[in-house]
């Protein structure tokens, strides 16, 4: 367990420093033992309240998510840009963000029906849990067509919409090619 971590902690040891970001802690939702479980399951409403808790606890921690796109896309000199007016792909996505996932085998869905006709591309994104926002478009669509009571909460995100969204673009030193 060790040596995997040390081997997270390099990937991002090249980035510049952000303030008050904990480098040496990199946790992944669906690997973690606290979080993994619930997951792959209807979250409970004590599966809500830990994760907001554990999100807030580690906010100066990283994070591992995913996103998937055209490999086309330059995405290691480019970094990853936010959706704009003219490169929007989905009614339900909001300009000025990135969004990404917690599971790889979602964001290449996702970056399959933005590209139907191109090759993907899986990136694994590593950022300050601070950089999270939630993906209102995802849980909208929760409240619309699952019929689910939710609020635009991070832990909510996580476990319904299985994804959240970043306001921004991200750039390479935070992106790695899967």
């Amino acid at each position: 367990m060790m040596i995997k971590q040390f081997e997270k902690f390099l990937h991002y040891i090249e980035a510049p420093a952000i303030r008050g970001v904990n480098k040496n802690i990199i946790l992944n939702l669906i690997e973690d033992e606290e979080t993994s479980d619930m997951f792959y399951r209807d979250p409970t409403v004590d599966d809500i309240k830990f994760l907001s808790k554990y999100l807030k606890q580690n906010k100066f921690n990283l994070i591992e998510l995913y996103h998937g796109t055209s490999s086309e896309n330059n995405i290691m000199n480019n970094g990853l840009l936010t959706t704009k007016k003219k490169t929007k792909r989905s009614l339900s996505s909001s300009t000025g963000f990135v969004y990404i996932s917690v599971f790889k085998e979602m964001a290449k869905t996702f970056g399959k029906m933005s590209y139907p006709k191109e090759k993907i591309s899986v990136y694994k994104i590593t950022v300050p849990v601070f950089f999270l926002k939630p993906d209102k478009d995802q849980l909208r669509n929760q409240r619309l067509y699952a019929k689910r009571d939710v609020i635009d909460s991070l832990a909510e995100s996580a476990l319904y919409g299985h994804g959240f969204r970043i306001k921004g673009d991200i750039p390479p030193y935070m992106i790695k090619k899967i």
